[in-house]
């Protein structure tokens, strides 16, 4: 995955330096070097090879935003930004996840529980969270299928990816016989 195109014209601007991916490589504090007031953050910055996930963008843009309180205070921000990993969760189908925190890890239904507990918690206010449990508590009892799924059997490029490809025999039989 390539960073968006505003990273490269800020690197041309600035004279920073990119990654492989064209993310912008920052120093510990999030500033471009020899810019100290420009900080980037999330999937656009690159620093100790941080993953471009969600929880990345989102403590690097608390850190950001702590400093230029304190910058805008006149105190001196010393503190470097340091990533806590809280683990990965990821929503496989209706029903099922997988989830690790530490040591701990959750699979099929009791991860879909702790994954939904976990994007529950990350929303704002009572209203976003009473609607998320709302919707998906509809869409789940009615199985409705919001998210979009698809597998080579529905689509209809390959009957069963576990199945052997027809040989050209088998293959010229086939067509002889279709009107």
């Amino acid at each position: 995955m390539a960073a968006p195109s505003v990273a490269t014209a800020i690197a041309q601007a600035t004279g920073a330096k990119q990654d492989r991916a064209g993310r912008i490589e920052v120093g510990p504090d999030l500033s471009v070097p020899a810019h100290p007031e420009i900080m980037v953050t999330g999937d656009v910055m690159s620093l100790n090879k941080l993953p471009g996930v969600a929880e990345v963008a989102m403590q690097t843009g608390l850190y950001a935003g702590r400093r230029i309180r304190h910058e805008l205070r006149g105190e001196v921000y010393k503190k470097p930004f340091r990533y806590y990993d809280l683990g990965s969760a990821a929503y496989l189908s209706r029903g099922r996840a997988v989830v690790s925190v530490g040591k701990l890890q959750f699979a099929g239904f009791p991860g879909w529980v702790v994954w939904l507990f976990i994007h529950i918690g990350f929303l704002t206010g009572y209203r976003n969270r009473f609607g998320a449990v709302l919707s998906w508590w509809f869409a789940f009892t009615r199985d409705l299928r919001r998210e979009r799924t698809y597998t080579t059997r529905q689509v209809g490029i390959v009957g069963d990816v576990y199945e052997e490809p027809p040989t050209q025999a088998s293959a010229a039989a086939g067509s002889e016989q279709a009107p």
